[in-house]
């Protein structure tokens, strides 16, 4: 598996921002730092990863076929 790295800060501590309805797991995940929450609008733009050293919200780039 490939490592996912900030396009900002080169950094790797990298969480995955989680769309969607979510109950309390996901809140306990949020708050221990394991995902990051990004609300229930769920659109093909939206910022899939986030840096935990510079903030930075960004959307992965898929795997072209």
């Amino acid at each position: 598996m490939k490592t996912v790295k900030c396009p900002k800060c080169g950094s790797n501590n990298i969480i995955k921002i989680i769309y969607g309805m979510v109950g309390p797991e996901m809140g306990e995940a949020e708050n221990s730092g394991e995902i990051r929450l990004g609300g229930c609008c769920i659109t093909d733009d939206n910022p899939t990863h986030y840096c935990k050293d510079c903030k930075t919200e960004f959307l992965k780039e898929k795997k072209r076929k």
